[in-house]
């Protein structure tokens, strides 16, 4: 979960909650507005959420699962 009330109004980048690699891997877009509203996605898993002070409690939407590409098949014999 991220804490939107830790960051200034504009645009960061944070690791992942979801998918987080280690602390250098910034894969989270975080952007907060001047009402105090953020979003937060992430590049590679999906990982959505959204504040609004309105509201009080975040709004998280889990990752999605990626889709495995198809294992090569072996090319019949002449």
């Amino acid at each position: 979960m991220v804490n939107f009330d830790a960051y200034d109004i504009g645009s960061h980048r944070l690791s992942c909650p979801a998918c987080s690699r280690g602390p250098r891997d910034k894969t989270l877009g975080l952007t907060i507005e001047a009402d105090g509203a953020g979003v937060a996605h992430c590049f590679r898993c999906a990982f959505t959420e959204s504040y609004r002070p309105e509201r009080g409690a975040p709004l998280t939407t889990p990752s999605k699962p990626r889709i495995k590409a198809a294992a090569p098949t072996a090319k019949g014999s002449d």
